[in-house]
């Protein structure tokens, strides 16, 4: 189980179902050991190292580790629903399920679909019998998504089962991760490739908090097709987040500049473009002001207030004037070009400076405001 907020949910939740205590569940994967290969070790830490996996997708995710199988990977179908159940209670956002059942349970069905109403999604591994199968929570497909293993080939595993309750798949073989006792171990196993979906789906939940399961199974369906019998595809977590519209953030916008830097000789002029970027449906006026301009130069960003409309990108000109340099003789004598004077000191006194934009890297900065909001750019110029 991962990914739990605070506090309780409100209103009235669904009513739970009644546990039948004779179906058993095991684990997908009984071979899992640390890395010396002690047998001793055959499915101790299962749930350690299924954790370490969702940590490294998500790693800002609350992780509530609940206990529902023996040491020997077997447990009661009354434990687990008491797992689910205690998750769906506590305000879980997303249930990770690294084991199968080979037999229905109306009575696991009517839990998932508690979970369903409370907007929890949940996650199966598919089972490590390399078979087309029916195995449980993944056939329950309305409520779960199951996840089949591939190689570092992006090949089915071959010890993975396929067909009609895999939705995705995820790498599942010698995935390492985190281990009793401070260390690490290697496991192979749907059961590791289930953790990665739900990591990303942690990652949804933060991007749409009210997202629900359908939700976020049409977000990871975006994934790399590996072959026939593997759902949508190799999970895709950039591809999948990519595709969500967040709604957990505030209407606001983004600023940029282009090019980073360009490079000039006094008198010429540096064009840029700054361009601003809705977020969270921002629509209102910004306003561009620029700063840092060289001596002798102009800085003018055109049109200088633009309308966001939410959703499309708006650009101005920004360009950088500079004045040509000229020899001091004849900046001295034209009053076309006139000149800087330099302080004297003592009974020296330096020759007059041209006036025009001198040598040198300078930063400009463009501000973009609208009432609270302000963002920045910058771009630099080198005047040669």
């Amino acid at each position: 189980m991962t990914d739990f907020t605070e506090p309780p949910p409100s209103g009235n939740p669904p009513a739970p179902a009644q546990v039948n205590q004779s179906t058993a569940a095991v684990l997908d994967q009984s071979t899992a050991a640390v890395l010396d290969g002690n047998a001793a070790y055959a499915a101790f830490g299962h749930g350690t190292m299924v954790m370490g996996v969702i940590h490294l997708v998500a790693p800002n995710a609350h992780l509530l580790p609940l206990k529902a199988f023996r040491a020997d990977g077997s447990a009661n179908l009354s434990d687990i629903l008491s797992a689910v159940y205690y998750a769906a209670q506590h305000n879980a956002n997303v249930i990770n399920m690294s084991f199968d059942m080979k037999v229905n349970s109306q009575e696991f069905s009517n839990a998932l679909a508690y979970a369903n109403q409370l907007n929890i999604i949940c996650v199966s591994s598919a089972g490590n019998d390399g078979l087309p199968e029916t195995v449980y929570p993944a056939a329950y497909t309305a409520d779960v998504m199951g996840v089949a293993s591939t190689n570092d080939l992006d090949q089915r595993s071959s010890f993975s089962n396929f067909g009609l309750i895999v939705w995705v798949a995820a790498p599942g073989e010698q995935i390492i991760t985190t281990y009793p006792f401070s260390t690490y171990s290697a496991g192979s196993g749907t059961s590791f490739s289930a953790p990665f979906v739900s990591g990303t789906a942690a990652l949804f939940h933060e991007l749409q908090p009210s997202g629900a399961q359908t939700d976020a199974a049409q977000a990871i369906a975006h994934a790399q097709p590996v072959g026939p019998g593997m759902g949508n595809g190799r999970l895709d977590v950039v591809q999948a987040l990519q595709s969500v519209h967040p709604t957990n953030t505030s209407p606001d916008f983004a600023a940029a500049a282009s090019p980073a830097s360009k490079t000039i000789i006094a008198g010429e002029s540096a064009v840029f473009t700054a361009s601003l970027s809705p977020g969270g449906g921002f629509n209102g006026i910004v306003t561009w002001t620029c700063t840092g301009a060289p001596p002798a130069a102009t800085c003018t960003v055109s049109p200088s207030s633009v309308a966001l409309d939410g959703s499309n990108n708006v650009s101005s000109k920004v360009t950088i004037a500079t004045t040509a340099r000229i020899p001091p003789w004849l900046a001295s004598s034209s009053s076309l070009f006139p000149t800087f004077p330099l302080p004297c000191v003592g009974f020296f006194c330096p020759p007059p400076q041209p006036r025009g934009t001198p040598r040198g890297t300078y930063v400009i900065r463009l501000t973009a405001a609208s009432q609270t909001l302000t963002h920045t750019a910058q771009v630099s110029v080198t005047v040669n």
